[in-house]
């Protein structure tokens, strides 16, 4: 499936990030959903379906990895990509599952080979 066919959850808390990530794909034609919180994820109806969700590892009220687990048992066969502003990745490195990782500040065109 090529990329600008891509279905992608962005799941960010940072307004600023959240809004460039959001504009940078959809310029390369992706269909988002866009969440700032866990709580919206869950609140998702079964209609959505995603290929690509792109997690902050830290979200407000629950840890990013606990809510991909959550995603993938939702979702079959979703590629999670993970984000984090935090260089001491020790404590959350079990918990990735064979996820990729980047950590802020990244390069887009890094983010974009991953999806």
């Amino acid at each position: 499936m090529p990329l600008v066919e891509k279905k992608i959850l962005l799941v960010e808390d940072d307004p600023k990030l959240r809004y460039v990530l959001q504009t940078l794909l959809e310029q390369r034609g992706c269909k988002l959903k866009v969440c700032e919180d866990a709580k919206c994820v869950r609140e998702l109806d079964g209609e959505h379906t995603f290929d690509t969700a792109i997690v902050d590892v830290r979200l407000p009220l629950e840890l990013g990895t606990d809510l991909a687990r959550f995603l993938s048992q939702k979702y079959a066969n979703l590629k999670i990509v993970f984000i984090t502003g935090y260089d001491n990745l020790e404590r959350f490195e079990h918990r990735l599952d064979g996820a990729s990782l980047l950590v802020k500040p990244f390069d887009f065109e890094t983010l974009w080979n991953l999806i």
